[in-house]
């Protein structure tokens, strides 16, 4: 028989382990902190803390981007497919909503493109 099935007869496996004599004894806090106050629903207090750290957002009325010119087809012109590779087709197509197969050919993707924008 091997080794390790001696040693799995005999119920020892590994060294015996090694415990320090002077351990420690665990540090028991007899007078943990006390909790932190909660408001009370019923009255709807607010509790005062020692540091007032909140501060108030004021409200975004509006959307700041929303006076912002927007570079659109009309104002912009349509670029000229045929000199655009199929990357740039595909990340053209996407800013006029459609999702373009890069498998296809050049070609293809341009008449594509053409039929989505209504050419």
């Amino acid at each position: 028989m091997t080794k390790f099935g001696d040693l799995l007869k005999s119920g020892q496996i590994g060294a015996t382990p090694i415990v320090p004599n002077n351990i420690p004894a665990p540090v028991v806090d007899d007078n943990p902190p006390e909790p932190l106050p909660v408001p009370d629903p019923a009255t709807n207090t607010k509790v005062k803390y020692e540091v007032d750290t909140f501060t108030t957002v004021p409200a975004v009325t509006s959307n700041p981007l929303d006076s912002m010119p927007v570079a659109t087809i009309e104002t912009t012109g349509l670029p000229d497919f045929k000199s655009m590779t199929k990357l740039e087709l595909e990340e053209f197509g996407r800013t006029v909503g459609i999702e373009l197969d890069r498998r296809q050919s050049q070609p293809k993707l341009v008449k594509q493109i053409k039929k989505h924008l209504g050419q």
